[in-house]
């Protein structure tokens, strides 16, 4: 018996839009509010930097609510938009999201959140479904 490579293509895309796009964009309608199921805490802001992405050579607009400054972990920090930054200051109240599939906190203006990502994960989902039902329906029709 041989695999179709077109069903092995589906199933892969299929797993990839199942198990990576639609939990992340399940996710950022949590933090957006669109979707119940994230805890939301009123923080203040108690630092604020900029620092350089290694990864992507941009620079990231961090703020912070940690109480130990020095110490900040990783639920504690969020990269924001430039604007978005320099109308921060510390001691603001910003609005904190917790998801319970993720250890990680966001604000409500999170670049993860970001139009930009949404964008970008609709056509990434879009672009899964049509592979997903292409291969598929190239399957069936080669199968018969």
């Amino acid at each position: 018996m041989t695999i179709n490579r077109n069903l092995v293509i589906a199933i892969g895309i299929g797993l990839l839009g199942t198990f990576i796009t639609v939990p992340r964009l399940y996710k950022m309608f949590q933090i957006k509010g669109v979707i119940s199921g994230a805890t939301v805490t009123a923080k203040s802001i108690t630092k604020k930097w900029v620092s350089d992405s290694h990864l992507r050579y941009e620079t990231r607009y961090n703020i912070s609510w940690a109480e130990d400054t020095v110490h900040i972990k990783e639920n504690q920090v969020d990269n924001i938009d430039q604007q978005t930054w320099k109308n921060m200051n510390v001691g603001d109240t910003i609005n904190v999201v917790s998801c319970r599939s993720d250890k990680k906190a966001y604000t409500t203006n999170s670049l993860y959140v970001a139009n930009g990502n949404f964008i970008l994960d609709f056509i990434l989902l879009a672009g899964q479904l049509f592979v997903f039902i292409f291969c598929i329906r190239k399957y069936l029709l080669t199968s018969t």
